[in-house]
C-alpha cells in the first residue's frame, strides 16, 4: 500500500512555491499524500529521482493518483440509433421492409455488444513522476511515461513482460501558467522504450516495475506556436517501481 510522504511540510513548502497557476490546480491539496512508488534515471549525464504519488479522496474529492491503470470507459461511445433515429418514415415500410430493418438492427446490436465487451477488457497504463526537490512540483520536473499504441487486455500486458516496447517518453522542463513551455521528447526520433518487469492490475493497487529508455530532445511551446529542435537532445536510462491505482477503484 502506499506509503505517506516523508516530510509533509515540505510537500506543502514546495506547492506553496508554484506559480500562481500552479497554486490554483494545487488549491485543497491534501497534507496526506501518500507515495506510490519511485523512478530513478540517468538523465543528461545526471542522476535524477521522481516520486508517483496517490491522493486519497477527501470529503467530495475523489482519490487520485500519478500512476494509475484503468480500463476503457464503454459509456463515452455512441449508442446504436434505433429505426425512428435513421431518417426512415415508419409508415410507408411494408413487413417485410419493417423485418429486414429490425433483423440488420439485431445483427448490429450483436456486433456493437461484442465489440463493447473487447473494450470493455482493455486496460491502459499511465505513470506520470514528479520531482520532489522542484519547487513547482506539480507542473516542472515531471517525467511521463506512457506505453505508445492502443490499449491492451491484461493477457496481453502479461505476454508482453519482459520485451521492449515503444513508449512515449516526456520530461517538462519548465512551464508557463501551469502548462509545459519547454520540454523534452523522445516523438523526435521515435525511439522510446519501456520493458516491463512486473505489472499487476489488482485493485485497489497494481503494480509496475521495469525500465525505460530514450534520446528526448527539445520542444518549445508559445501559445498554438510549437518549435522543435533536434539538435539539444537528451539520452535517459532508467528504471521505475511503483504501485498503480485501479482508476475508479
Amino acid at each position: 500500500m502506499p506509503t505517506p510522504f516523508a516530510d509533509p511540510r515540505s510537500l506543502a513548502m514546495m506547492i506553496c512555491a508554484c506559480s500562481l497557476a500552479c497554486a490554483a490546480h494545487a488549491e485543497g491539496f491534501p497534507t496526506d499524500v501518500e507515495v506510490l512508488g519511485e523512478v530513478t534515471a540517468v538523465f543528461d549525464g545526471s542522476e535524477r529521482h521522481w516520486l508517483t504519488f496517490h491522493m486519497p479522496a477527501e470529503g467530495t474529492r475523489e482519490a487520485t493518483a500519478t500512476a494509475y491503470w484503468s480500463g476503457f470507459d464503454t459509456s463515452v461511445l455512441p449508442e446504436q440509433p434505433g429505426i425512428g433515429d435513421l431518417g426512415v418514415d415508419l409508415d410507408t415500410l411494408s413487413a417485410d421492409e419493417r423485418a429486414m430493418i429490425e433483423m440488420m438492427q439485431a445483427q448490429m446490436a450483436q456486433i456493437q455488444s461484442s465489440v463493447m465487451d473487447d473494450l470493455a477488457a482493455e486496460v491502459s497504463i499511465s505513470l506520470q513522476a514528479h520531482d520532489p526537490e522542484n519547487p513547482a512540483l506539480l507542473t516542472e520536473g515531471v517525467l511521463i511515461l506512457a506505453p505508445a499504441g492502443f490499449n491492451l487486455r491484461p493477457e496481453d500486458w502479461a505476454d508482453l513482460l519482459g520485451q521492449p516496447i515503444e513508449a512515449e517518453i516526456t520530461y517538462v522542463e519548465e512551464s508557463t501558467g501551469g502548462l509545459p513551455s519547454i520540454l523534452y521528447t523522445s516523438d523526435a526520433r521515435s525511439d522510446g522504450e519501456l520493458i516491463f518487469d512486473t505489472l499487476s492490475f489488482d485493485s485497489p493497487f497494481g503494480r509496475a516495475t521495469g525500465q525505460f529508455s530514450s534520446t528526448l530532445c527539445r520542444v518549445e511551446m508559445q501559445g498554438m506556436q510549437i518549435t522543435e529542435d533536434p539538435d539539444d537532445c537528451r539520452a535517459i536510462d532508467g528504471r521505475f517501481d511503483t504501485e498503480l491505482m485501479a482508476d475508479g477503484a
